[in-house]
């Protein structure tokens, strides 16, 4: 580490202040965010763009947006519908043996399969 006159900082043991001996940032130490902790920097940036931000600015933002995306751009389209409607849910599509379908009498099949083991198990111990 330096410091302002280009000289190296450290505590006399060899190592930088606030970094424990391999180099690392120390327990309790808040320098790589200046004091201010993860959690609170979203709510001070969010802070920060609300007390700038008056209707006309987010009515003008809000146009320029909708402009964007009737124009093409997929990304404002995509921002326009998620803030609107929601993401899409993601659905996941379960399949048996080769792609075919998972039918109910196959999962209790499994089921029972599965508790014979476990009572086996449980018989021989």
């Amino acid at each position: 580490m330096k410091d302002d006159t280009g000289g190296s900082v450290n505590n006399g043991k060899g190592q930088a202040p606030g970094r424990e001996s391999n180099g690392r940032f120390a327990k309790g130490n808040n320098v790589s965010l200046g004091g201010v902790r993860k959690t609170a920097a979203p709510k001070l940036l969010k802070d920060a763009i609300l007390r700038r931000m008056s209707s006309e600015k987010l009515d003008k933002i809000i146009d320029k947006l909708v402009t964007m995306a009737v124009g093409g751009d997929k990304d404002a389209a995509r921002l326009l519908f998620e803030h609107c409607y929601g993401k899409p849910l993601q659905r996941t599509e379960l399949t048996g043996a080769e792609g075919a379908a998972v039918t109910f009498e196959a999962a209790v099949t499994a089921l029972q399969e599965a508790e014979q083991q476990l009572k086996g198990k449980e018989a021989s111990e």
